[in-house]
């Protein structure tokens, strides 16, 4: 049985134009959409889940024109038949009411050596140049302290926005352990110290080598009450849910690939059982 009630949510898209942009970490800028978001309620009201993803349609990267999608007559969002259609999923990290009668949505994105067409679009945009928002289509709750007793948490920078949420939704009677993986020196400061101080948390650097993620979950002591949240790298999270499930039932083990190194259009929602 699933610790995550999941809730449905009927197609709804918004045009936005981008705002500007703030440093957040190293590697790590937060970009900040306006437009009118009507439906879709700010974060701060516990009306999402941390991991609730919306879709981002983008201009066509060759000539710059937006062709936006539209709502099917069974509720389902199409794209267009006759143009270039380019999207990309983000976990925001905030929405709220704006100036103007605008609400503002905040996405921190990851800026690695290869961006892609989202990270390129996200990054280098002009002020006010247009995209077309897709909102969550579900949201799945955040598990109590009735039935977790620990929470491990486990990100790459893709993942940094839902784990500074997870550890803000947690009940504070949960033990919280973090994996966090980031490029170098620096990117700690994606999450604030109070949120620092909710977990214990291990902070890990690629430019030390490969595998160590895997090598750091492992060591984490794991019980019956057990919960563990990751997102990252595909490649990466595969054998970590495989170890995961030989100890932990598959309802507290949801592992995300956000990312597949060498893929361009990798679909986050592919099951790593399938890497």
């Amino acid at each position: 049985m699933s610790l995550r009630t999941r809730t449905q949510f009927p197609a709804a898209l918004s045009e936005l134009r981008l705002l500007r942009r703030e440093h957040l970490a190293t590697g790590v800028t937060r970009v900040t959409l306006a437009g009118d978001l009507g439906g879709l309620p700010e974060l701060s009201g516990g009306a999402w889940a941390p991991d609730d993803r919306v879709k981002l349609f983008l201009p066509d990267p060759a000539t710059g024109v937006l062709t936006p999608p539209r709502i099917g007559a069974d509720g389902g969002i199409l794209r267009p038949a006759d143009a270039v259609s380019v999207s990309r999923d983000f976990t925001p990290s905030r929405v709220r009411a704006g100036g103007a009668g605008d609400a503002e949505l905040d996405l921190d994105v990851v800026s690695p050596g290869a961006n892609g067409p989202g990270t390129e679009w996200l990054l280098g945009a002009e002020a006010g140049e247009s995209a077309v928002l897709a909102h969550p289509r579900f949201s799945r709750s955040v598990p109590g302290a009735d039935a977790v007793a620990e929470f491990v948490l486990v990100a790459d920078e893709t993942g940094f926005a839902a784990a500074a949420r997870w550890l803000a939704a947690l009940d504070p009677g949960i033990r919280v352990s973090a994996v966090f993986l980031g490029e170098d020196d620096g990117y700690e400061e994606f999450l604030p110290a109070e949120l620092r101080s909710r977990a214990s948390i291990d902070w890990l650097y690629r430019v030390d080598g490969p595998g160590q993620l895997r090598e750091a979950v492992a060591s984490i002591p794991l019980g019956e009450r057990s919960f563990v949240w990751a997102a990252g790298e595909a490649g990466e999270l595969a054998p970590i849910r495989r170890e995961l499930l030989a100890t932990l039932p598959p309802e507290r083990v949801d592992l995300t690939g956000h990312w597949r190194r060498g893929l361009v259009n990798h679909d986050p929602d592919l099951e790593l059982d399938r890497i």
